[in-house]
Formats: structure tokens, sequence, C-alpha cells
């Protein structure tokens, strides 16, 4: 019985994150935040840190490289990174990617998985990862960009 009910409330939690975010949200907000990746080209990542073990690993100006193409929602990323690294988030390849507004707040996905809260100021580009649309997480990281 007890493996039933926490059957139950496990489903719960899944159905109610799944229809938290209506449809009607994606393709409103969607032009907004077109509009807010049109200013978005090349970005090079400086930093990552966070996770369990408290990554703290920086990068070199181009050693990786992310360009947002808001026409056809693509995202490419280029890991020229020579030295042994801790972490890579994600490879290099093309990805699709769009973002979503939750309660005022942008969050960008990749190839249909919540990838984080997405800041940008002026030249500089944050993701953080530890920030999503269910609520925090403890062992997120955080990516940090410049142009």
């Amino acid at each position: 019985m007890k493996n039933y009910i926490t059957l139950w409330v496990f489903l719960t939690i899944f159905a109610t994150s799944i229809t938290s975010c209506e449809t009607s949200d994606l393709n409103t907000d969607n032009q907004k935040e077109n509009l807010f990746l049109e200013k978005i080209s090349q970005w090079n990542l400086t930093n990552i840190k966070g996770g369990l073990l408290g990554l703290n690993e920086n990068y070199e100006t181009g050693a990786v490289k992310w360009t947002f193409n808001s026409k056809n929602s693509t995202l490419s990323i280029e890991n020229n990174n020579q030295k042994d690294a801790n972490l890579d988030i994600i490879k290099s390849g093309n990805y699709h990617y769009y973002i979503v507004n939750n309660k005022d707040m942008l969050y960008l996905y990749i190839e249909d998985f919540e990838f984080g809260h997405i800041i940008r100021e002026q030249n500089t580009l944050k993701i953080d990862q530890g920030n999503t649309t269910n609520g925090p997480l403890t062992d997120g990281y955080i990516l940090n960009f410049k142009k």
C-alpha cells in the first residue's frame, strides 16, 4: 500500500510540473524571446562553477564558443578547449534551442530539455542551472559568457 501512495504522489507532482507551462505562453512569449536573442550572436564561455563538487573552471576567450542563430533556432557549440577540462557541459555540435518566459524569467531549452535560467546584461550572459521552472536545484552549474 505504501508503494501505491508513493507512486501516486510522484505521478501527481510530475503531472503538475508538466502542466505548469501552458502552450499559449510558449507561442505568445516566443516573439519577445526572439527579440532578446536577435541581439545575441557569439558568446565565449569564461567560467563554469557549481555542482556537487564545487567546480570553478575558467576558460580562455575562444576556447568554447556558443553561437545562437535566432532565425532557425540553432545553437552551435564549438569546443576548442585544449586543457584537461573537468567538465564539458555540452559537446561541440549544432542543437535546437528555444527560450521560455515563466513568471518574467527566461529559461533556455536545448533539444527540449530545460538547460537553465538565462540572464543577459550588456556584454555578459549567465545561465544558471540551479534556477529552474520547477524551483531551485542544489547541484546546478552556473555558466558565464562574454561577447
